[in-house]
């Protein structure tokens, strides 16, 4: 049984009349310009995406439903169709954001060299900027029980798989999760410096000479390895 709210949106949609439209339909919409998104292909995961990169841009506390939807070219109407709150929205995209931390760890276990999952870590994973920054955000709201415990996990996650990694390549069980510990703070601290510093910086790493220190690490991390 359709709700009256999905009646109503329908029977604008096929009257084809923008003068009387309620001002979140698809045929308002479509009125005020080509920019602006259909609500009707506008899917949940496009709100979950769009916070993940409010949250890298501006920080937990920045988010908001009418920044988001100004971002995405819709009213605010379109995202109570999919989120009753935005404590709703900020815990599905922080759910979002676990699950891919885990498929990418997922991913790389099914490189069964562990020297070349290590080439692929400090050459691929590095270099994504974006992630790196929302993770950077991430880390500094750490005190916001919802971040913090989802960081938590992930970290343990990511250092128990370096470490298991070290240990495949021959390394004594205390020297792989100081090895693990140093690789991966060597990448919490780049982009937490990405963060706290301004681009123009000299110690910050732009990306045309991302390639460089890749290289520099590289010789770091797999020295002996």
């Amino acid at each position: 049984m359709q709700s009256p709210r999905q009646t109503r949106r329908r029977a604008a949609a096929s009257s084809g009349s923008a003068s009387v439209a309620p001002t979140g339909s698809p045929a308002a919409l479509r009125a005020r310009g080509p920019r602006r998104t259909s609500q009707k292909r506008l899917t949940r995961e496009h709100w979950l995406r769009a916070a993940l990169s409010q949250i890298r841009d501006r920080g937990l506390a920045g988010i908001n439903v009418a920044g988001l939807a100004a971002s995405l070219h819709v009213t605010t109407g379109s995202f109570y169709w999919h989120f009753t709150s935005r404590d709703e929205l900020l815990e599905a995209a922080l759910d979002l954001w676990e699950s891919e931390r885990i498929d990418v760890l997922d991913a790389l276990r099914d490189i069964s060299d562990p020297r070349a999952r290590l080439e692929r870590i400090v050459g691929e994973i590095y270099r994504d900027r974006e992630r790196g920054e929302l993770f950077a955000a991430l880390q500094a709201s750490a005190n916001d029980p919802r971040v913090g415990s989802r960081l938590r996990r992930t970290t343990q996650r990511r250092l128990g798989f370096l470490a298991q990694t070290y240990c495949e390549l021959g390394y004594p069980a205390a020297q792989a999760r100081y090895a693990a510990l140093a690789l991966y703070s060597l990448y919490t601290g780049l982009w937490e410096l990405t963060r706290i510093l301004p681009a123009t910086d000299d110690h910050t790493v732009p990306d045309d000479r991302m390639s460089e220190y890749i290289e520099y690490l590289r010789g770091l991390v797999l020295r002996g390895a």
